[in-house]
């Protein structure tokens, strides 16, 4: 079976392999917003929150407003998230060849993420796909992506 035809079996999941808590805990516990870690108290993240999307410029919300950028999905659920050890950031470099795949219209983990994570691995290629949201593999209507990632396997 190829690569592509066993990800799209993943897409086919039926709902009882998903765990939604599972996914919110390793959001929450592993992104850092703008209260800090999942290791911040409850009290005073909501006005850290609003002052972070104050700053905010409104092209870095377009086409959303700020009221889109405070209630978004990741931010409400891991805003009354339980206060919890965070993961701790990973140090060093990635010395083995890496592939990055990202959409330049990615909203859930923006372009810039990727380049930042570029930065760690001396052996990395990053690969934009123009027009593309997230879940790039499956979503896209592109193909920049797919053939990026059998090429990179292919080697």
């Amino acid at each position: 079976m190829s690569f592509l035809q066993q990800a799209h079996q993943f897409q086919a999941a039926p709902p009882q392999f998903l765990d939604q808590g599972l996914h919110a805990s390793a959001l929450c516990a592993d992104w850092r917003y703008p209260w800090g870690t999942s290791a911040a108290p409850l009290v005073g993240r909501r006005a850290k929150l609003l002052r972070a999307v104050a700053r905010l410029k409104q092209r870095d919300l377009f086409p959303y407003d700020r009221q889109t950028a405070l209630d978004n999905g990741f931010i409400g659920q891991c805003l009354p998230w339980s206060p919890t050890p965070p993961t701790p950031l990973a140090t060093g470099k990635i010395t083995v060849p890496t592939l990055l795949i990202n959409g330049d219209h990615d909203l859930s983990t923006p372009l810039e993420w990727a380049r930042q994570e570029l930065k760690l691995a001396p052996r990395g290629k990053l690969v934009v796909v123009p027009g593309a949201g997230h879940s790039v593999q499956s979503r896209a209507t592109s193909d920049v992506g797919r053939q990026a990632v059998a090429a990179f396997l292919l080697g």
